[in-house]
Formats: C-alpha cells, sequence, structure tokens
C-alpha cells in the first residue's frame, strides 16, 4: 500500500510534541495522561510507527514542513509571531533521520503552497530561496554530501522511482486516463 501524504509530520510528533512514535498510539495518549499533560493537543495523537505498521504503510519518505504551527508549540494562528528558525527545522530533520536509522527516509515538505504567508514560516524564512541554507545547516551537524541531496530531493525521487510504475501504460489499459486531445480544432 503507498500512501503519500506529508502532513504526517513525524518530525513534530517527536520533536516538539516529545513523543516516541516506537510507541503505540494508545500507549503515547495514556502517557501524556499519565504525566499531566493537558495543553490542546495532548492526548490525541494519531500517529506512531506501529500503527503505520500495523495498517501496513510502508513509510518511504516523511517529511518535514515549514508551517509555524507545526514547529513551534502553542502557536495561534493570527497571535503568535514565528520565532523558530531554520534550525527547528533542520532538529525535526535530524530526528525523522535518527528514528530511521539513516537520511534516506526523511525530506522537505514545505507546505509552502499559498495557504499562508511568511507570517507563519520560520522567522528567517523570507522566500523559497531561503530553503537554500538547509543543505549548509545539515553539513554543519555532520551529514554527508549524499545524505544532504536526499534530504532535499533525491530521497523523493529514489522513492517514487521505487513505487511508482515505470514505462507508459498498456495499450487497452483502462485503469489509466486517456490522453488529453485538444478539442479546439
Amino acid at each position: 500500500m503507498l500512501i503519500f501524504d506529508a502532513h504526517l509530520n513525524l518530525g513534530l510528533n517527536g520533536v516538539d510534541w516529545n513523543r516516541d512514535l516506537r510507541m503505540s498510539v494508545a500507549e503515547i495518549r495514556a502517557a501524556e495522561k499519565t504525566l499531566g499533560m493537558t495543553e490542546p493537543g495532548r492526548g490525541t495523537n494519531m500517529v506512531s510507527f506501529p500503527e503505520l505498521h500495523r495498517a501496513g504503510v510502508g513509510l518511504g519518505v516523511a517529511t518535514v514542513l515549514l508551517d509555524a504551527i507545526m514547529l513551534q508549540p502553542g502557536w495561534v494562528r493570527g497571535v503568535t509571531r514565528p520565532v523558530v528558525t531554520l534550525e527547528r527545522v533542520v532538529d525535526n530533520i535530524d530526528h525523522v533521520c535518527q528514528l530511521a536509522g539513516d537520511a534516506r527516509h526523511s525530506a522537505i515538505g514545505s507546505d509552502l503552497d499559498g495557504g499562508y504567508g511568511s507570517e507563519q514560516t520560520p522567522a528567517d524564512l523570507d522566500t523559497i530561496a531561503d530553503l537554500q541554507r538547509i543543505p549548509d545547516l545539515l553539513g554543519k551537524r555532520g551529514y554527508s554530501d549524499d545524505d544532504v541531496r536526499g534530504v532535499m530531493h533525491g530521497n523523493f525521487l529514489r522513492f517514487f522511482a521505487e513505487v511508482l510504475p515505470s514505462g507508459p501504460p498498456a495499450v487497452g489499459d483502462a485503469s489509466q486516463p486517456a490522453p488529453h486531445r485538444d478539442q479546439r480544432g
């Protein structure tokens, strides 16, 4: 089964919420209740590695998003100003890499698609061009050039090459959409 959902955000759950994603969802929720963690969002998590495995989902690449609501605990849209920086993004990337045991399963999933503006991104992210700072930040943490290329784009390319069919669909394959034909002429 292939599920591609850039909003699982395992880094957010692991780093910002300090959740051990090796535990089941029920165990995480129970631990938060036992520890008296009552702020909004506690006891409501929906993702963990055992749950993904139980559902038959093979996680190929976990994305790290650039939405301050997923990077800065206590974020309130329209009220809170971002104080997190791209360093927090790299913290989340590193967390996913540590959980996975390598850098082949983490990638940038920016979420910079127009749903919000710079008021909800890391404080040091002014334009999409600032994403070019992430490779240096990863390098300073000891990630190899190959690992950095993987996180920036290569892991997605590898993942999709492994799971998507190659080549054109077979003639008469009804599961594939018909080619577009220009109807103007």
